[in-house]
């Protein structure tokens, strides 16, 4: 039987890529446009020279994570080409509204970034205001698919054709909690990264004038980044909620069940979760200790430690998220054993494709893998190195 380790392995590594920029691509877009439009009417010219260097920063995020890391993902699932005609038959809805709404905000930030200095600035700040929207809809588009493979309700007939009502990707009780979760997730790591690089460029900097407006706004991303994490842990609740709730606890028994005292039904994976937790409960105290420490000081070393260690801990905790969400369906495509007696497409081990264990099929996948690499490479060198700040338009 053809192996599947190695293409979930390279699918795996390709979504940890993708999260990481895609998050930090609907982050700095949601922040763009206000801050432009406050260093506008406030007299702050060096907000507008920020919000302009994020822009860079999208340019990259969004050339990878938001269209060829997407594609990429796609393009690994022809390892499964059974489960790319159930998705076909069964997620039409769901990836139209994706397809579309990807097309409008690439649309959105060429003409935005290009409009920069040309259009009267309270335009281009309406123009700002219906892309940062898109920070919203794509992810919403992308959570129904999620939703769907967390349960599959939506399939309400399987034989002799394949049915399926629009409606429940909508009313799925898990969609909600995680396309929220998502956005707010989203806010939270692209806030703590922005800490983090601040609080860097704030031990690098020599002008004191400069190193006070970095310090501004490191506070100022600090007191939002702590907001939408309270807020997440409300909605990561209310998540495991609706997944222990399901008629099928498949997926919730995998990642959570050994704390409840349920056995996993496959990857028992209670301690990524746990690792997870970690990783939240380190973010919650380090907030917490510049929330009520009078000594807390983003100059000294202690501090600046912490607060260098806010974005990826942030980063790393959407990451093993997503990863959860991934490695707890296996070994399925919908976690729904029992749907796979009369749709075979969603066991991984029955849909893969035999040619998938040729060596020469993973080699040319691996190389493909080399461009998304170095456009990231060249994203994490421009976001913590100081010169990043002489990079001209």
């Amino acid at each position: 039987m053809t192996d599947t380790l190695p293409s979930i392995i390279i699918l795996g590594f390709t979504l940890v890529l993708h999260v990481v920029m895609a998050n930090l691509d609907i982050g700095l877009i949601g922040i763009i446009p206000f801050m432009k439009r406050w260093g506008e009417t406030k007299g702050k010219p060096h907000l507008v020279d920020e919000s302009k260097k994020y822009m860079k920063y999208v340019g990259i995020t969004y050339a990878t994570a938001g269209m060829m890391a997407t594609a990429f993902t796609i393009f690994l699932l022809s390892f499964y080409p059974d489960f790319i005609w159930l998705a076909g038959m069964t997620l039409f809805t769901p990836f139209l509204l994706a397809a579309i709404f990807v097309s409008i905000r690439l649309f959105l930030i060429s003409a935005y970034w290009y409009s920069w200095d040309r259009l009267e600035p309270k335009k281009h700040y309406w123009m700002g205001l219906v892309l940062a929207s898109t920070s919203i809809l794509v992810p919403f588009a992308f959570r129904l698919i999620f939703g769907f493979l967390n349960d599959g309700e939506a399939v309400t007939q399987i034989n002799p054709d394949i049915k399926v009502d629009d409606l429940a990707f909508f009313t799925n009780a898990t969609f909600w909690p995680l396309f929220l979760l998502s956005v707010f997730g989203a806010f939270s790591m692209t806030f703590f990264v922005l800490v983090s690089i601040y609080a860097y460029r704030m031990h690098k900097e020599k002008d004191k004038e400069t190193k006070e407006r970095y310090g501004k706004l490191l506070n100022d991303y600090l007191k939002y980044g702590t907001w939408t994490l309270i807020v997440q842990l409300f909605l990561g609740t209310w998540y495991f909620i609706s997944l222990a709730l399901m008629d099928d606890s498949f997926k919730f028994n995998n990642i959570a069940g050994f704390f409840v005292g349920k056995e996993a039904e496959g990857n028992n994976l209670s301690w990524l979760f746990a690792i997870k937790m970690l990783l939240v409960i380190a973010q919650v105290a380090i907030v917490l200790y510049f929330m009520f420490s009078k000594t807390a000081d983003p100059l000294a070393t202690k501090s600046k430690k912490m607060l260098v260690s806010l974005g990826p801990l942030a980063a790393l905790t959407v990451i093993l998220g997503e990863l959860l969400n991934l490695l707890s369906h296996l070994p399925y495509f919908i976690a729904k054993p029992s749907l796979a007696a009369d749709l075979p497409h969603i066991d991984l081990k029955q849909a893969i494709n035999p040619l998938a264990d040729a060596f020469d099929v993973y080699a040319v996948t691996v190389f493909a893998l080399v461009p998304l690499l170095l456009a990231f490479g060249v994203l994490v060198y421009y976001a913590i190195t100081v010169n990043a700040q002489k990079v001209e338009s």
